[in-house]
Order: C-alpha cells, then structure tokens, then sequence
C-alpha cells in the first residue's frame, strides 16, 4: 500500500503541533499518525500530500515554525484505519530541533481564569498554546514524562481533555485542573496559607508593606509595593542595591499609561509571547526604583499566578530577580531561604520544580528597531539557522567570556545559544554555567569537534576550556574577544539580510569596556575590516594608562584622574586634583605617586573606559555601584538638539588620537558648561569619529557590537547622522551587543 512520509523540522515541539496535525487529518479524512522523533515530527498518511502539506502550512499553531519539510513515497504492508498520535519516538536530536521557550499565558486561558469551572482562578492554568516549556524540561521529545509535570497525574476530566481532538488541552504536557492542582502555597513566619487563599494572602502582605518572595516561571522575585516608599527603601539595603534600578509589574497596559509613555513598537513587545521587560520613558519621577534614570523597566503579568495576583493588588509591584549580587536566579526554597532568608517576610511558593532557571528578557527600542538587553525567557534558547554557512557537520561549542555569560553551539548551519547565565565570578554561577553546558550537550547528544573560549586566561570559561579539552580530549580554539565580537555581529547581520554574503567585507566598530587584545593590552576601542574568513584590526584608539588596577573599573575617579594626567597640562591636573583631595582623602595626593612610579597599571583603547571618565568629570557619578552605571547615567544627559562636537586626530596608522578632545571637555568643564552640553558634544564626537573612519576605509557597510553599544543615545545619534551618508548600517536584532554575544561569535567563523 502507497503511503507518505512527511518529515517537518523547526519548533514543531511544545507548541501544539502533533494536535494540529491530528485536526487536519480528521478534516480531510486521511489514516496514518504523526508523532516526535526527538528534533522533528513525522507524518504518516495514506493520500497525496499535496492538499495536506497547503493545509499544514496555512494555518499553523500560534508558536509553531516551520524551518524544513520534505516528504517521499514508501511502500508498507500494514493498513491504517484511523490517524493517531502515536508514542514519541526516542531518537537522535540534532541542532535543527528547536527547544521550547516559555510562552505567556493565552488569551483563552485567561478568559477561563475568570469562568471555567475547573480553571476558575487557577494559577497554573496552561494548554497547548502557553505555559512553561524550557523551564521544566528534562529532555526531548517534550513529553509530559520528560517535564517536571512527570510527578503530577491527571484528574478524570484533564485526562479527558487532554485526550480529545477538539479541547485546545489535547496533548497539553503542562495540563493540570484545581482537581489534580499543583499546590501553592504561602508562608509568613508561622502561618501558613494554601492555593486559593495563598495568593491572596500574598497579595494583602504586598498590599501591607512587605517584602515577598514568589516562585514564577524560572525562578523566584522579590517583590513589595511599588507605591510604598519605605518597602523600596527597606528591599534596597536588605538586598545591598543603593542605586540600580528595579523593574515594576503592572496589571495592564491602562494602568501603565499612568507611569510611562508607550509606542507602537513596545507595546507590540510588552504583549508579545516573550512577555519581557521593556524600558520605557517615565512620566513620573518613580526615583525609588529607577534613579535618576529616565526609563524604567515595565514587564505584564505573563503567567496565570501573575495575573490573579495583579488582578488583587491592582498596583505596580517591584518585581526583581531574587538571588545575591551577580549570582544567577534562585529556584528552590531551600535556598532562597538559606541565602536570602533576611531579605523578605514571607515567600509564595509551588510544587513543580523549575529544571531549568531562567530570568525575565529585557528590551529596549532604539530607533525603529529593538534590542535585546539580556536573552533569557520567552527569546532563549535560541536557535539560529544560516543559509549563507556551508553544512559542516564539526560540533562546535562557544564558551563565552566573563560577564554576561551564554554558551552557543553550532553544527551546519544551526547555532543554539543558552539563555543569559550571569558572570562568571562566583561558584554559584560557574556551577549553574556547567550545569547548562552539560544540559545542552546531552539533550542534543553532542559530541564536540572543538571548544573555543576566549584568549584571556584569567577568565573562568578560558581555564573551564582547557580542563575540558584535556580531560576528553577535545581540539580547543582560543579566539581574540573582539574578532568575536564582529562575527556575532556579523552573523547576526546575516539573519537582517539574506543578500549579505560570508565573503562580504565590512567595517565593524567593535567598542566595550574590557577585551584581552593578541598584543596582551586591554582592547576596546576596535575597527575590525574583513568577514567571517579573515580580517584585520585597522584601527583602534590611542593608549590610555589606567591607574589603580582593577578597583579603578568601580572607582572610576582613578579613570578620570588617569586620563587628565596623561592628556591634561598642569592647571588641568591641579584643577581636578584639588577636588579629589577634598572628596577622597585617603587617595590622593598619593595617587599621582602610584602614577609616577607606574605602579597597578593597565593600558588599554576602551571606549568603555572614556565614558566611566565622563561620567566622573562631569559630575555625575563617580562610583560604579552597579555594572555599567556610569554611562548608563551619562546618557541621561544626552540632548539630541546640540549639534557641536570636539575635535579629534586619526593618524595615519588609523590611531584615534582624543587628546584635543579631552582637552576641550576640561576646558569647558573650568568654564561651568551645562553637564547636558558637554555629555551630548562628547557622544557626538564619537559619532563623527565612526563616520571619519568609514570614510578613510572607504566602506559601505557599518557593523556595531560591544557593550558600548547598549547606549540608546549614542546608537539613535548614528542612526541620525546616517542620513547624510546612506551607508548601510547593522546594530543586534537577535542577541544583546554585549558579552552575550561572545559565544556565538567564537562558533560562528569559518576560519
């Protein structure tokens, strides 16, 4: 008997589609079965595909995506009465099978919150369209055995649903009913409350003044009234976080609109399948949580627990990750007891187990477009498919650098990147990175050609690296960070437009705070000219001798001391010397002794380096108290309607030389310019100096990365500057510019 088998690749997993598949069968009455085959699903039928495979493809499920689909002609004995969904079958899962990400709840599973018998306010309402999916997955197929749902058996009437064609709960892995609940529950010093009454006695302490822990999707938040000024101030010293500004949970977009100004482009974010944190303009100081910041991070209730507890507090809540300072997201309760114990007065909780951690996306908009500023739920894993690469079947593993750490791996032509894991500072963190580097390498059964890591050896990841190539015997690859960081933005490049080819060279401005450059200086004020073949570093800033060792990356008044030394005279010097011996005794004068001597130095070209200097000459912050709070706060000073700028030098050897500019920042910082003035001539300066060099190089193409580039201000100022050259230009659409890109970019060249 002539029978069709249909092989379908993508994310055909978590999201419904063998349900989907089943629907079209019935419709147009052909027998056979489809089921998972660990990365793809199979298709059985006994009729010609053709009608079949126009129906499949018209109306997909909400989250599914096609990536490839082929079908042939075999010939079988046995006769199919029906069409099933049959068992999945454990098979081989390569790179083209798409992980589940987390999705926010439906709109139908909201309606039933509010007038379904079995789901009426329940907090973990799901079906085939929303719900958990990477966080609570073992490994693939997605099945409910290979969840952590495993330990949960459906009542009677899930079983039912989960069993008709027609309940949009047909083979939902995440189903569960107040019948067969997953208990929650409350805990506040010795009372205890259940389910039902445990949200809303979570949403009265809120409503209280208290400081609650509550166990979401990835991991727990602490959360208080964003309204009540001494619970903020109290989260802030019990969490040691004087100045970095929280996210806030609103009930709906109406009630955002009475904190923020929101566009087309964020609202479209904010009620995306993603759910992230999106930073928007203030309409309200809002000083408490975001200060001195003119933004603020705004996220919507994205889970069904969410809502209800939205639905009773119906006021913005601080909604932060809980963990230590630069440790990854906290997920059970014995730890966040032992950890963060003193932090809050009472903490919601529930029985499924959070497999894999992950904290909320965050996004911005920059001009027409938006960035990622940390991959994490609803965008991670994410998985990258490139027509342009050559289908080399080696195994390659991305390890990353320092900060903002994500693993990448590539076979072919598909790249997976891990979600956001944090910095690699801690044991914490290093753990929770091999536990993820483990998880991925099982779950698509690799077995890696090459692991390349970062040239740094004093990184983490570099020395994780070398122990792995030793111990199983794997050929290790260590890439220069900034070459890195052209080819992440490179591919990522590839992805905007499909007419950009491998060979194409370009120009990219590769600009950050920190980077180990092949001369053994610190980089970070890089032009990098050629492709994903080759390239060369044409250009880069001048040196500039950094005093005080690594305590100047949080002190930065040695940055802004360092810099004046060098590029200042002498009523430069004396004139800032006077205001640090008054603000820091203990320093100097004795700092310009560290500085004649030579002593705890460091050179580098950061451009990363030269705004924490601003921000400290400028007045405006002097102390780094949170990653990258400097520049952060100098953008806030940005002012697009000043036009001037300062003028700079490029050498014939393509050195940028900034000495005419910071001589005339001090200049008019001893004549009392306005912060907004100097700050906005500064960022323009940088403007002009990207446009110069683009046309020294005499390029057409412009590729932006690097940690610098997060600047909102300084990306829109070149965006606008651009209409005066029509160059083609390339920021990051699907991966943050900074650090989180790294791993990608060490897997994705062809050299």
């Amino acid at each position: 008997m002539i029978f069709y088998k249909i092989r379908v690749e993508g994310r055909v997993q978590g999201v419904g589609f063998r349900p989907y598949v089943y629907l079209i069968a019935q419709q147009l009455k052909v027998h056979g079965y489809v089921k998972n085959r660990g990365n793809y699903v199979e298709i059985l039928i006994d009729k010609n595909p053709d009608s079949f495979l126009e129906t499949l493809q018209n109306n997909l499920p909400p989250q599914a995506l096609i990536t490839n689909l082929d079908y042939k002609k075999i010939i079988i004995q046995k006769k199919y009465s029906q069409f099933d969904i049959l068992d999945s079958k454990d098979a081989k899962t390569t790179l083209k099978g798409i992980l589940p990400q987390d999705l926010k709840i439906c709109k139908d599973c909201l309606q039933d919150l509010k007038n379904h018998q079995r789901f009426y306010q329940y907090a973990f309402n799901t079906c085939t369209n929303c719900g958990p999916r990477y966080s609570i997955l073992h490994s693939l197929p997605y099945d409910r055995k290979n969840t952590s749902m495993q330990d949960f058996r459906l009542c009677k009437d899930c079983l039912k649903d989960y069993q008709d064609p027609n309940n949009r709960r047909f083979h939902a892995q995440t189903l569960s009913c107040k019948n067969c609940t997953i208990s929650l529950s409350f805990h506040h010093k010795d009372t205890h409350f259940h389910n039902d009454e445990a949200i809303h006695a979570c949403a009265m302490a809120i409503l209280e003044g208290k400081i609650v822990a509550i166990k979401g999707v990835g991991g727990f938040t602490l959360c208080c009234d964003a309204t009540n000024s001494s619970s903020i101030k109290r989260l802030r010293n019990l969490k040691n976080r004087p100045k970095k500004p929280f996210a806030i949970m609103l009930k709906d977009l109406d009630s955002i609109n009475e904190f923020a100004e929101i566009t087309p482009l964020q609202k479209k974010a904010l009620l995306s399948k993603e759910a992230p944190i999106v930073l928007l303009q203030k309409k309200q100081p809002l000083q408490e949580i975001a200060p001195n910041l003119k933004q603020v991070g705004v996220i919507l209730p994205y889970s069904s627990l969410h809502h209800l507890l939205m639905e009773k507090i119906n006021r913005p809540i601080v909604f932060t990750s809980a963990n230590l300072n630069g440790e990854p997201i906290i997920t059970t309760e014995k730890e966040l007891l032992n950890k963060l114990g003193n932090v809050f007065d009472a903490h919601l909780t529930h029985e499924r187990e959070i497999i894999n951690p992950i904290d909320d996306s965050v996004v911005q908009q920059v001009g027409e477009g938006m960035q990622i500023i940390r991959l994490a739920r609803g965008y991670a894993p994410l998985h990258l498919h490139f027509t342009q690469l050559n289908e080399n079947k080696d195994t390659l593993i991305g390890m990353g650098a320092e900060q903002k750490i994500t693993l990448a791996y590539k076979k072919g032509k598909e790249v997976i990147v891990s979600p956001y894991i944090g910095d690699l500072n801690n044991p914490t963190t290093l753990a929770r990175y091999e536990k993820n580097y483990n998880f991925f390498t099982q779950i698509y059964q690799l077995e890696p050609k090459k692991i390349i890591s970062d040239l740094h050896q004093n990184y983490h990841s570099h020395q994780i690296s070398k122990n792995l190539s030793c111990k199983k015997n794997i050929l290790w690859e260590k890439k220069q960070h900034h070459y890195a960081h052209f080819c992440a933005i490179f591919a990522d490049s590839l992805l905007q437009d499909k007419n950009l080819k491998i060979e194409d060279k370009v120009l990219g401005v590769i600009w950050d705070g920190t980077g180990l450059g092949k001369d053994g200086k610190i980089w970070g004020g890089e032009f990098i000219f050629g492709n994903l073949k080759s390239y060369k570093r044409v250009g880069y800033f001048e040196n500039m001798e950094i005093y005080g060792g690594e305590t100047s990356i949080k002190e930065i008044y040695k940055i802004a001391y360092s810099l004046v030394r060098q590029f200042g005279d002498n009523d430069d010097i004396l004139w800032l010397k006077q205001k640090y011996i008054q603000k820091y005794p203990k320093i100097f004068p004795f700092f310009d002794t560290i500085i004649d001597k030579k002593l705890h130095v460091f050179h580098t070209t950061s451009v990363g380096r030269i705004f924490d200097a601003m921000a400290c000459l400028c007045e405006i912050c002097d102390y780094n108290s949170y990653d990258c709070e400097a520049p952060i706060m100098l953008e806030q000073h940005y002012k697009e309607e000043i036009k001037e700028s300062y003028h700079f030098l490029i050498t014939s050897k393509h050195e940028v030389c900034i000495k005419s500019m910071m001589k005339e920042i001090l200049k008019d910082l001893k004549n009392n310019e306005a912060k907004e003035k100097i700050v906005s001539k500064f960022i323009n300066t940088l403007v002009a100096i990207i446009f110069k060099f683009a046309h020294i190089m005499q390029t057409k193409t412009l590729m932006f990365s690097g940690g610098v580039f997060m600047n909102k201000a300084l990306c829109e100022a070149i965006m606008r500057e651009n209409s005066k050259y029509a160059l083609r230009l390339f920021f990051h659409q699907h991966l943050p510019s900074n650090d989180s890109n790294i791993s990608l970019g060490q897997v994705i060249s062809i050299t």
